[in-house]
């Protein structure tokens, strides 16, 4: 089992309040408080860690009360904290659900901004976490006064050592993530179609932004396009109800959605991340990791807590997930199948 680090850039707390029924106007009155260290790359550890990888190591700039009592959650569930020090105070992140699961609300804190000497350690600490034969989770917002160089660092030093880097990142930095060949890059369909329409015609790649999500054939195609500019990288597209999408060598495949008990969807793209690089720990086949990520997004859904999955209910949600390959045209030898 390869070990893994994951870089988190913006990590946070989370403070989840799950209340009768959601509504505006009047006192809300919780019946159930959790609070959990987050961050995404920080969700991924904690799937990662519940799916068996024993050596599991957290990178992030930490400050303030907030950020010693997410050092101290880490230590609690068996996870190492690499920490550098910051003036600004982490932040904390507040979700409210409606216990009927009909409903949520997500406030999320823009977080401190480094100054250019905690960047730079924070940037020499990410590096060092990027160790031979590990996996590397790189995922999240990048706060302010952190320079998005920091992805083409990080997949830099991963090709140098023969280090795996599974990207989750928007924006500047998903292109980053792609042009930097990083070995896995997910992510949800929204965040390619706005860094598509950022990148404004500058980059190699599909004319238009991807279709909606219900069109999934269509964003198929696209996303043949678009991995056309990134031959070495696996791509992952993810379309809420209508599953996800896999580019990779073997061609192009669809992963429906499996049948899940639907009440937290905060949090899932962050469980697929976390049982991808559970997958990759354990030197799987990028089909198994592909399957491993949409039962680990399908099972958070039940939980209130983010980047939380039952081991033994994913396993029975594993079974059920698909790998479909996209048939382009009518001709048989069109189809993409894996060998």
């Amino acid at each position: 089992m390869r070990e893994l680090t994951a870089i988190v850039p913006n990590p946070s707390m989370d403070r989840v309040e799950v209340v009768p029924e959601l509504s505006f106007g009047r006192p809300l009155r919780a019946q159930q408080s959790l609070e959990w260290p987050g961050g995404s790359g920080t969700h991924a550890a904690l799937v990662a860690r519940s799916l068996g990888v024993a050596g599991v190591t957290v990178v992030a700039p930490i400050g303030g009360t907030v950020g010693s009592r997410w050092v101290a959650a880490l230590q609690e569930l068996s996870i190492r904290a690499v920490t550098v020090a910051i003036a600004g105070a982490t932040r904390s992140n507040v979700s409210v659900l409606d216990a009927r699961g009909l409903a949520q609300l997500e406030v999320v804190e823009r977080g401190p901004t480094l100054d250019g000497d905690e960047a730079a350690r924070f940037v020499s600490a990410a590096l060092a976490g990027v160790t031979e034969g590990s996996v590397v989770v790189l995922s999240g917002s990048l706060p302010s006064g952190l320079d998005p160089s920091l992805v083409t660092q990080v997949a830099d030093r991963a090709h140098q050592v023969g280090a795996t880097l599974l990207c989750d990142l928007g924006g500047v930095a998903l292109g980053l993530a792609l042009e930097a060949r990083a070995h896995w890059v997910k992510a949800n369909i929204d965040e390619a179609g706005a860094w598509w329409a950022t990148a404004d015609g500058q980059r190699e790649g599909p004319p238009t932004s991807p279709p909606p999500p219900g069109a999934w054939h269509r964003v198929a195609a696209w996303l043949e396009e678009l991995a056309r500019g990134f031959p070495t990288t696996n791509i992952v597209l993810t379309m809420g109800g209508e599953g996800a999408l896999w580019h990779g060598p073997k061609g192009t495949f669809h992963l429906p959605a499996p049948k899940a008990t639907a009440f937290n969807p905060i949090g899932c793209g962050d469980a697929m991340v976390g049982a991808m690089a559970g997958a990759l720990c354990a030197d799987l086949a990028g089909d198994e990791v592909t399957r491993w990520g949409v039962a680990a997004a399908a099972e958070n859904l039940a939980h209130a807590e983010p980047g939380t999955i039952d081991r033994q209910r994913f396993a029975g949600i594993l079974d059920s997930v698909t790998l479909e390959p996209i048939v382009q045209g009518t001709d048989a030898n069109d189809r993409m199948v894996a060998t």
